[in-house]
């Protein structure tokens, strides 16, 4: 097996576990090639790097698009976090600031920000059932506010869940 071909195939073997971005792959190709000796000197590793990549694009293993998508997906869906965070996140990935506004503005139609807060606290209210008012606030409003949502969403979802039960 050639030297391409091997990490290649370990490339693969990392987007089995779930999608990933340009700059994820990249990230971890530089890791494992980074002391590797047994290569061809006449390639640099930023060119076989970029080979693969073009590679697994062209037979659409990799598409920054695609990940943004699953990304917010999983975040809309499974772990809500806010506009903010979502767009934190897929910046730490490499995903470039287009695709996020893209993105961002498909999922915005379905859910907004507000939607999504009331779903956390309607969820996490009866373990505050009994507490004052303002440590109802401290504790929901905190777990919300390290989930990226702004204060107005916060306060505004607090107050619509609380004023649903008298």
């Amino acid at each position: 097996m050639d030297f391409f071909q091997k990490y290649y195939t370990l490339s693969l073997k990392f987007l089995t576990t779930r999608p990933r971005s340009e700059k994820e792959l990249r990230d971890y190709l530089t890791k494992k090639l980074g002391n590797v000796s047994e290569y061809d000197e006449s390639v640099s590793l930023d060119e076989l790097i970029q080979k693969i990549i073009d590679q697994l694009k062209k037979q659409k293993f990799l598409s920054d698009l695609d990940f943004a998508q699953w990304w917010v997906r999983q975040r809309t869906e499974f772990k809500p976090r806010g506009k903010r965070m979502i767009q934190f996140e897929l910046k730490q990935k490499g995903i470039g600031q287009d695709i996020i506004d893209s993105v961002l503005k498909e999922t915005q139609e379905s859910l907004s920000d507000l939607e999504t807060a009331k779903i956390i606290v309607r969820k996490k209210i009866e373990k505050v059932r009994g507490l004052e008012r303002h440590e109802i606030y401290k504790k929901i409003g905190g777990l919300l506010g390290r989930r990226g949502y702004s204060w107005t969403d916060i306060k505004r979802s607090i107050d619509d869940v609380l004023g649903e039960e008298v």
